[in-house]
């Protein structure tokens, strides 16, 4: 048995690969025998993150177009290579080269004056910049890195999930409560299979679905879903989820073939912060569903 002092701040920070771990560990031990603790489920959790960490470096590959010479290109080139290492600059031309050049693996080019449009393909991004890249110049550019390394949720990709601001009827909130509730909504809304709930109560007893700043995100079989559903439960005051005090639980009832929404969505709730936390438990539920699905969409 392997302790790590580190699960708890591992399940914060990285719940979706600990989750899908978990779920993946349970499955192999019901064929093999073999169990796997909490702790040793986070320490693969570590390596498993660390290796998406050096597969997820996508660069942005950009070529600078200068009209002022080699000497201003390459300083531009500097500059721009410092602002990220997101970036790789391939090449700098004089702008009479445009035309000639090959743009097919090229995300962007960046230009310091405007380069006739019927020279620069269809799929490529224009960026004008000043010689020196002043500030507005960064802001422009780090805008560009935004929208191509983060790109924003299409409004149809979450057209399958329901999302449901779940009511207590102003009983005293427990954690078998939620799970009566999520059970009844899900029922009421045909969204399950016989034996759904129990699968999530069977989840939560062989690991805490605890991640942290007073959120749950308990769930449980996606192959009992029909229809998925995210069922949210606020409590001003809190309540105890095992040994732990929430405001916020998530029920996540995402069917199978929505599993890929399921990272969206748990990184946007571990990555809410206490301000936002406590402005979410205030708001009618109407406006909690709009800031969480434009939270969620980016």
């Amino acid at each position: 048995y392997l302790n790590n002092p580190l699960t708890k701040e591992i399940k914060t920070l990285y719940p979706f690969i600990f989750n899908i771990l978990y779920e993946i560990v349970q499955r192999m031990s019901n064929d093999s025998g073999v169990e796997l603790t909490e702790d040793e489920i986070a320490f693969l959790t570590i390596h498993f993150q660390s290796s998406i960490d050096r597969n997820e470096q996508d660069v942005i590959k950009v070529v600078i177009a200068c009209f002022y010479g080699i000497g201003i290109s390459q300083l531009l080139a500097t500059k721009i290579s410092k602002f990220s290492n997101r970036i790789e600059v391939i090449d700098t031309l004089k702008l009479e080269e445009i035309e000639q050049y090959d743009f097919s693996h090229i995300d962007l080019l960046m230009t310091t004056h405007q380069p006739e449009n019927n020279k620069i393909p269809n799929h490529l991004e224009l960026l004008q910049v000043t010689p020196l890249f002043n500030d507005n110049d960064q802001h422009q550019l780090q805008q560009f890195m935004n929208r191509k390394l983060k790109p924003t949720m299409q409004i149809d990709e979450m057209a399958e999930v329901n999302f449901i601001v779940g009511s207590t009827d102003d009983q005293e909130i427990t954690m078998p409560l939620i799970f009566q509730k999520a059970d009844e909504i899900l029922h009421h809304n045909h969204a399950s299979i016989d034996g759904y709930i129990e699968t999530a109560l069977e989840r939560e007893k062989m690991s805490s679905t605890y991640i942290g700043k007073e959120i749950a995100i308990p769930h449980g079989d996606p192959e009992k879903i029909s229809k998925s559903h995210v069922i949210i439960f606020r409590s001003n005051k809190g309540f105890y989820w095992k040994e732990n005090k929430v405001k916020l639980v998530f029920f996540l009832a995402i069917a199978q073939r929505d599993i890929e929404l399921t990272k969206r969505i748990i990184q946007t709730i571990a990555h809410i912060d206490e301000k936002t936390i406590n402005e979410l438990i205030y708001l009618d539920d109407a406006k909690f569903k709009d800031k969480l699905l434009n939270l969620i969409k980016g």
